[in-house]
């Protein structure tokens, strides 16, 4: 049975990019009784053709869950540093106020959504794990992801992203907590994520998330649902770029063609604890770059006068998801 490998972070918090043993648990006969026919293609993001550098050329995937080897020492180090922003994701969910930037704290509202105020409470025995109490935090998480997958057709809208982004920050942990889990263990917290994916599509009858730029919000509300999927969009991609998330030919599609994934709002706007803040914000201007191909772009020639005012407009707004997708731009 393959496992993960037992130094995929070392003790100083680098990210150590090594092949996993070689799979003998009949990956393909599990995934032929799990998956559906909705699931089509490969979570792996392609590379971007902005540069004659084939994927293959910038890392090498070892296996579901497993650190993507980089091929340039530049590569490295950005993965190394955006894996740094990724694994302070459980921890920040220790603190309501501190929420991940991907996923709102709803400050205004009197309670979470159930799946994210379990995470908060799987959250603290994450924080203070030890040896003996390991086996009592996966088998919580393994709970949870099987509760995700029965109620996936029963959840309201709210409850089904808020689960999406619970179990997101579990694979996160399962990552940084060096878990030894077999790969088919590690293949069925990807599924769940993308059963979760797929059902929220359906009910919205739309893409995953929307460009604010084409298609705008009409209220707080509805624009606090909409940044928060395309923030967890954002965060997936990142996890992608250092992180095997592969699953034979299917996969989650909310990061196909990840050059029109929209861009997170500025800081002012997600962070703003009323309605009359968030329009105050959103008077305040607008983004002149509105997508992943934008930002990728600009960096491309960074001396170019225009470019160089629109990084300088982006950075002076973004908050620490925009830093960790500027960090991706050289393994993108």
């Amino acid at each position: 049975m393959t496992t993960l490998a037992s130094n995929v972070i070392d003790k100083d918090g680098h990210l150590v990019l090594e092949s996993a043993e070689p799979s003998s648990d009949g990956d393909d006969a599990i995934l032929s009784t799990i998956l559906t026919d909705d699931f089509t293609s490969s979570l792996a993001v392609p590379c971007i053709s902005t540069t004659p550098t084939s994927c293959s050329e910038v890392f090498t995937s070892t296996g579901f869950l497993q650190p993507l080897k980089m091929h340039y020492p530049l590569a490295q180090q950005s993965a190394t540093m955006l894996w740094r922003g990724l694994r302070a994701f459980p921890e920040k969910m220790l603190i309501r106020e501190n929420f991940p930037p991907f996923i709102h704290p709803l400050q205004h509202c009197p309670t979470l959504p159930e799946p994210l105020a379990v995470c908060m409470r799987i959250a603290q025995i994450f924080a203070s794990r030890s040896m003996d109490i390991e086996p009592f935090l996966w088998r919580t998480i393994e709970s949870e992801q099987k509760r995700f997958l029965e109620e996936v057709h029963n959840y309201p809208e709210d409850d089904l992203l808020a689960a999406m982004q619970a179990h997101l920050i579990y694979i996160i942990m399962c990552v940084v907590g060096e878990a030894k889990h077999s790969q088919n263990w590690n293949q069925t917290m990807l599924l769940t994520f993308e059963a979760l994916c797929d059902q929220l599509k359906k009910m919205q009858f739309e893409p995953f998330y929307r460009d604010e730029s084409i298609n705008p919000s009409l209220s707080w509300d509805e624009w606090r649902s909409a940044e928060s999927r395309r923030r967890t969009a954002c965060v997936w991609f990142l996890m992608s770029r250092i992180v095997a998330v592969k699953s034979h030919s299917h996969y989650c599609t909310i990061t196909d063609n990840f050059r029109m994934l929209p861009l997170p709002a500025p800081k002012a706007q997600w962070e703003a604890q009323s309605e009359i803040a968030w329009a105050q914000a959103l008077e305040a201007g607008h983004p002149n770059m509105s997508t992943i191909g934008h930002l990728l772009d600009a960096h491309q020639l960074p001396s170019d006068p225009g470019n160089m005012q629109r990084l300088d407009y982006w950075y002076a707004r973004v908050d620490n998801l925009g830093m960790l997708l500027n960090i991706a731009i050289c393994i993108i």
